[in-house]
C-alpha cells in the first residue's frame, strides 16, 4: 500500500520539478515550433473534417490541466483530462486533432513511449 503512494508521491514531485524548471526557462514560444512527427491536420476537400495527427512529449500538470509538452518548447493543452492523468511525468505519444487557435488536442489516444 505505501509503494503505490510512493509512486503517486514521486510522480507528482517528478511532474511538478519539470513544471518549475519549464516556469524558471521563461516564456515559451508557441507560435512556431512543432514536434518533428506532427503532421498539419487538414482538411478533407469532401468531408469538411479535421485529420488526427500524432504528438510526442512529456505530459505535465499545470493548476488543474494537463498539457503536452513536446521538447522543442510547445505546451498543448489536452481536452481529455481522465486519460491523460495516468502519463503524468512520463513520455507519451498523443494522437488527436489540433486546434491551433486554441493549442488544446482533442484526444483520440494517449500511448506511453521510451522518450
Amino acid at each position: 500500500m505505501h509503494v503505490k503512494r510512493d509512486l503517486v508521491l514521486a510522480s507528482t514531485v517528478g511532474a511538478l520539478a519539470l513544471a518549475f524548471a519549464l516556469a524558471w526557462a521563461g516564456p515559451i514560444d508557441t507560435s512556431s515550433t512543432r514536434a518533428q512527427d506532427q503532421s498539419q491536420p487538414r482538411r478533407q476537400p469532401d468531408q469538411g473534417q479535421v485529420k488526427s495527427a500524432t504528438f510526442r512529449g512529456i505530459i505535465i500538470r499545470i493548476d488543474d490541466d494537463y498539457v503536452l509538452h513536446d521538447g522543442q518548447g510547445t505546451l498543448y493543452k489536452l481536452d481529455d483530462a481522465i486519460r491523460a492523468r495516468h502519463f503524468v511525468g512520463k513520455f507519451v505519444k498523443v494522437t488527436g486533432e489540433l486546434d491551433q487557435q486554441a493549442m488544446v488536442i482533442h484526444v483520440v489516444s494517449i500511448e506511453g513511449t521510451d522518450a
